[in-house]
This record gives C-alpha cells, sequence and structure tokens, in this order.
C-alpha cells in the first residue's frame, strides 16, 4: 500500500505542475496566452526579436543574391554595412534578454523546465564541439533552476561564439568569396536564427514564473533593448 500511496502522491504533483506551467493538454490544444502584463511583456520582447531577424535573413539574402550574380563588390557591401551592424543588434538584443533572465532566476515562483539543444539541428562547425561539451555538463544537472540556469548561459554562450565566426568569415574588400565561405555563413545564420527561436521559448516559460513584482523588475532591465530595437517609434514602448 505504501508505494500506491507513493504512486498517488506523485501523479497529484505532477498534475499541478503540468498546470503552473501551462503544460496540460487543454492548455496546449487552445494555446492560452499569459495574461495581462506578462502577455505583454513576452509579445513585445518576441516581435522585438522577430523583426531584428527577419532584417538580417533579407540583408543577407540579397548579399548571397548579389553574390550569385557575380556582382561581389555589391555582395560585400551589403555584407558589412548591412547584414554584420544588424547581426550585431540582434546578438545585444539576446544578450540584454538572457542576462536579464538569469538575473530574476533566483526570483522564479516553480520549478523551471529546461530544453536541451540537440546538437544535430545545428550546422555550424563553431557550435557543433560546444553543444557536445555542453551536453557532458547538462547530465550531471537534475534540478530544475540550475538545469535552465545552465540552459541560458549556453545560449549566450553560443550567440557570443556564432558572432565570432561570423565575423572572422567574412571576406575583404578584395577578396572575392568562395563558396565554402558563403556556405560557412550560411550555417552560421542557420544557428544563430535557432538560438533566436530558443530564446523565445525560455523566454515565455521564464515570464509565467515571476511574482509581480519580479516582472516589473525585468522588464526594466529589457527596456533598453525596445527603446533601441528596430520597432522603437514614439507610439510603442509597452512594457
Amino acid at each position: 500500500m505504501i508505494w500506491a500511496e507513493g504512486i498517488a502522491v506523485l501523479t497529484a504533483v505532477g498534475v499541478v505542475t503540468r498546470r503552473l506551467l501551462g503544460l496540460s493538454g487543454r492548455n496546449s490544444k487552445t494555446g492560452l496566452p499569459l495574461p495581462g502584463a506578462y502577455g505583454r511583456a513576452y509579445l513585445t520582447l518576441k516581435l522585438e526579436l522577430d523583426a531584428e531577424s527577419a532584417i538580417l535573413a533579407v540583408s543577407l539574402n540579397e548579399a548571397m543574391e548579389a553574390r550569385d550574380c557575380g556582382e561581389h563588390e555589391h555582395a560585400w557591401s551589403t555584407l558589412h554595412l548591412m547584414s554584420t551592424p544588424q547581426w550585431m543588434r540582434q546578438a545585444d538584443t539576446l544578450a540584454l534578454v538572457l542576462r536579464a533572465m538569469t538575473n530574476h532566476l533566483p526570483m522564479a515562483r516553480v520549478t523551471l523546465p529546461a530544453r536541451t539543444l540537440m546538437p544535430e539541428f545545428f550546422k555550424s562547425d563553431a557550435m557543433q564541439g560546444y553543444l557536445a561539451l555542453h551536453d557532458s555538463a547538462d547530465q550531471f544537472l537534475f534540478r530544475g533552476k540550475p538545469r535552465f540556469s545552465l540552459h541560458l548561459r549556453t545560449i549566450e554562450e553560443a550567440v557570443g561564439r556564432l558572432t565570432s565566426d561570423f565575423l572572422e568569415a567574412q571576406p575583404g574588400p578584395l577578396l572575392e568569396p568562395d563558396s565554402d565561405l558563403w556556405t560557412r555563413l550560411d550555417h552560421d545564420y542557420h544557428d544563430f536564427d535557432l538560438l533566436t527561436k530558443e530564446t523565445e521559448l525560455a523566454l515565455r516559460g521564464f515570464i509565467a514564473c515571476l511574482p509581480s513584482a519580479a516582472l516589473q523588475s525585468f522588464t526594466a532591465e529589457v527596456r533598453p533593448a525596445l527603446l533601441q530595437g528596430v520597432r522603437a517609434s514614439g507610439e510603442r514602448h509597452d512594457i
């Protein structure tokens, strides 16, 4: 009977935890949004990251199309004058959001589920060895908050590694870019976009676990990214 009672208790805890984290079948089917200020904070940050990512994708596509047409000077100038500054802007936004989550993690009210970055989903050489090292550390952490903290640090460090590789791989103005170099840039962007999406997923789960006072502190910390973001305007600073 003791083991039966134990199973019943664990089942009840599991049901309550899933409801707290929004993982129940009902919530997953209806896609219920985060309420009030929580939803506004998440959506505002998500839209900013999506907008920055879209601008970067457009500029990189333009550079690659110019390369394909043999317009190497145009490709180089687009890469250096448009893509690189936009990459750096997005990397700064990601770093600010990830650090703000790390700083406010002790205030989260429930244990946070942590995702794992799957090496097979990434293409760049810069990420392969790094993710293998991350997997070795991740397997020794079982509690939610330490695992989630490691997940945030892993994303932030990965963004830094990809940024360094992206800058290092770019050709000089007098060097005609070869296909291998552009493949490297393309793989870097693919992984950078994946890390942006991982940040958004982590952000949604994190915001839902903050008490209201901590949410206000969190939004104050990330507000500079929005005031200087691509969506900034006099009519929209809503967190």
